[in-house]
């Protein structure tokens, strides 16, 4: 009888050998499967794999990369329904969640975080506004003087769904041993988990509700009395005030201002420790897609009261002050110019021509004379003492634009004839009024013309004159030549259909709507309602959706 005792162990450890090295087996290729698959969102690295016959699976030193947020954990272990599960889904493939499994992690450690601030909540201990209004922070010999025993935290995930009722419950529990427990649990309807990658889903999944609870491992008063002794405070009762003022600054840095009755609840619960809780339960039509709208709705929504022990409740309020609105530039003072405003008169410029007595120049468009170029020499005819006016017209520009009659006249045959001055030059013993000639400006611009004007060509000269006289512009036949339109500088970005975004998860693209909007960020999925983006915001980032039948262009940033 013994010895058939012993065979039927030994054939029933020889049997478990065999289904754990299977599961093994099995197990460790569709892990790497599911990392395979994971790999557009985040990057997953681990030592090794085991298996257990209760149906758990076991990582050892494990990594997730999620957008450059590295969170490592010592330990993770996945606890399926049962290892026949396992078995299923390494042998059929798919990726149906089974009905309930818990996911746990120990020694786990999370990057810094933009929207996690450590001063309002301490990612390692879980206690909120630890350190306030006790210096700068606490370290490992800190917590031994106050006779803190510090152990690795942990966390666990437990997902229960009821396939008949359509309803989803999250319980999560984060433990600090000597500091603090959390235990967050979320009861949500009309959930299906075969369309979790769905944004229309999600826009239907109702909160039915939402708790928390903090307990105090006895932290409270360890803190309390190690911190009044750091401050010099006579009492700890009178660093826990100077801490709740702490506190409320550290809220205040953010806009946020608590009611009187939540600072009185904080107040009891940093005295005397224990536990406090916060309950939800959301209006009829809340959604978990409204978590994105302004604070205060979402908090009107979310209908939460709190409590100490098994005191009375009191609602949870909040004051959420607006931001401050950015500083507006001064307005920089125009400076007025002497110059008077463009005329749309005809302005009639005289030309240097000699003469035995003076010569006269025009007086120039700029209010500020410039340095004159060497002296040109005159545009004269080739017989005769005078010269008829020539008349340059541009009969295709409008009413409103300037056309300069220009007199050309050859020089006297003078001995004493004084030489020309540049055209751009005043001559001074002319009266300062009449040479302005301020009631007839030349105008600064001529307006685009899409004909091109006709022009009566000018007699020929015997060399060209300086650039940027007034002669060199009426030195030859030609037009009036416009700056040409400066063309758009090169786009650094590509131009993507709809349909080539399921290809780039995890890729930062830009979002133009149909109003004209630039949405930016990091595509997390797509479907035929809409594409959801990461986008970063001031504190952290947001999940934001944007509805298909909106978007009127999507843009692949060049790198």
């Amino acid at each position: 009888m013994l010895k058939l005792l012993r065979n039927f162990a030994l054939a029933g450890l020889l049997l478990a050998g065999i289904m754990k090295l299977l599961a093994w087996w099995a197990v460790g290729g569709d892990v790497q499967r599911v990392v395979t698959a994971l790999a557009p969102y985040a990057q997953i690295k681990y030592d090794g794999v085991s298996t257990g016959l209760d149906g758990s699976v076991s990582l050892d030193k494990v990594s997730v990369d999620v957008g450059h947020h590295v969170y490592r954990a010592d330990r993770v272990v996945f606890e399926a329904p049962s290892l026949f599960w396992l078995f299923g889904h390494a042998f059929m493939g798919g990726d149906a969640l089974p009905a309930q499994f818990s996911v746990s992690a120990e020694g786990l450690k999370l990057p810094p975080l933009s929207w996690l601030d450590p001063q309002l909540f301490d990612p390692v201990t879980f206690v909120p506004f630890a350190a306030a209004g006790c210096g700068s922070g606490f370290g490992e010999a800190d917590y031994r003087r106050m006779g803190v025993n510090v152990a690795a935290p942990s966390q666990r995930l437990d997902y229960r769904y009821d396939t008949d009722q359509h309803t989803l419950n999250l319980q999560l529990v984060l433990n600090a041993p000597g500091f603090s427990r959390l235990d967050f649990e979320a009861d949500l309807k009309k959930f299906e988990p075969s369309a979790i990658a769905s944004l229309a889903m999600w826009d239907k999944v109702h909160v039915d509700q939402i708790s928390t609870t903090y307990t105090d491992q006895d932290f409270l008063a360890k803190r309390n009395q190690f911190c009044a002794q750091r401050v010099n405070s006579p009492t700890p009762q009178q660093f826990i005030e100077r801490h709740i003022a702490a506190a409320q600054e550290l809220l205040k840095a953010k806009r946020v201002e608590p009611s009187n009755e939540l600072v009185q609840l904080y107040r009891t619960l940093a005295e005397k420790g224990g536990r406090a809780s916060l309950l939800s339960l959301p209006s009829a039509g809340f959604v978990v897609a409204a978590v994105h709208g302004a604070p205060e709705e979402l908090l009107r929504q979310l209908n939460v009261t709190a409590r100490y022990q098994d005191k009375p409740p009191i609602m949870f309020r909040l004051a959420f002050t607006p931001a401050p609105e950015p500083p507006q530039p001064e307005a920089v003072p125009t400076p007025t110019s002497a110059a008077p405003a463009p005329s749309t008169a005809v302005a009639a410029v005289p030309m240097p021509a000699a003469s035995s007595g003076t010569a006269a120049a025009a007086n120039p468009p700029a209010a500020t004379p410039t340095p004159a170029p060497p002296p040109a020499k005159p545009i004269a005819a080739t017989t005769g003492t005078a010269a008829a006016p020539v008349s340059v017209t541009d009969k295709s520009v409008p009413a409103t634009a300037a056309v300069a009659s220009v007199p050309l006249s050859s020089p006297a045959p003078a001995e004493k004839a004084t030489p020309p001055k540049p055209v751009h030059s005043l001559d001074h013993s002319l009266d300062q009024d009449e040479a302005r000639l301020s009631s007839i400006t030349p105008p600064l611009a001529l307006p685009k013309r899409d004909v091109k004007p006709t022009l009566t060509p000018l007699g020929p000269s015997e060399e060209k004159p300086p650039a940027g006289s007034l002669l060199a512009s009426i030195w030859k036949p030609s037009v009036l030549e416009t700056l040409p339109d400066v063309e758009n500088p090169e786009r650094n970005y590509d131009v993507v259909d709809y349909a080539r975004l399921g290809s780039l998860l995890g890729r930062y693209v830009q979002v133009v709507t149909e109003g004209g909007k630039k949405i930016g960020g990091r595509v997390l999925g797509v479907d035929e309602t809409g594409v959801r983006l990461q986008v970063n915001r001031e504190g952290g980032t947001v999940t934001f959706v944007v509805v298909k039948t909106r978007v009127q262009e999507i843009r692949l940033p060049h790198y």
